[in-house]
């Protein structure tokens, strides 16, 4: 595969800086339906870059997030064990995005308490009993 952009290397990180072309071609893909994260790695940019180049055309944004009728299945993976990150690849977001989810799942299901189902959900909840 051809790089796509050009690449101006420095000691300390890599830069890649897009052509008019190359952003034309960026806008057309988000447009035809590719997600940022598709299109940070198609053009070997951050996601961060890849949102600039979309707002200076004033393109509409997607918001993109996970449908509540995912809910089940997600809760279910993650109980077997499947980390945030393979999660968001599964469905298409960041791991980020999961754990944002997943927290208001248990903040709405539990009044912001700690339930068991903390657990499942993979927050950190030690449901042990502390010594005192």
């Amino acid at each position: 595969m051809e790089p796509v952009a050009e690449d101006h290397s420095t000691a300390q990180r890599q830069v890649v800086r897009l052509t008019d072309a190359q952003i034309d071609r960026l806008v057309e893909g988000y447009l035809a339906g590719k997600t940022v994260y598709e299109l940070d790695v198609m053009f070997g940019i951050s996601r961060q870059t890849v949102s600039e180049h979309l707002h200076r055309p004033a393109v509409p944004m997607r918001m993109r997030g996970l449908d509540e009728s995912l809910r089940p299945e997600i809760l279910r993976l993650r109980g077997e064990g499947w980390p945030l990150k393979r999660l968001g690849e599964r469905f298409g977001v960041d791991a980020s995005t999961v754990r944002n989810f997943l927290h208001v799942a248990h903040d709405s299901s539990h009044g912001g308490g700690v339930g068991e189902t903390a657990g499942v959900l993979g927050l950190g909840v030690d449901m042990a009993p502390q010594p005192v």
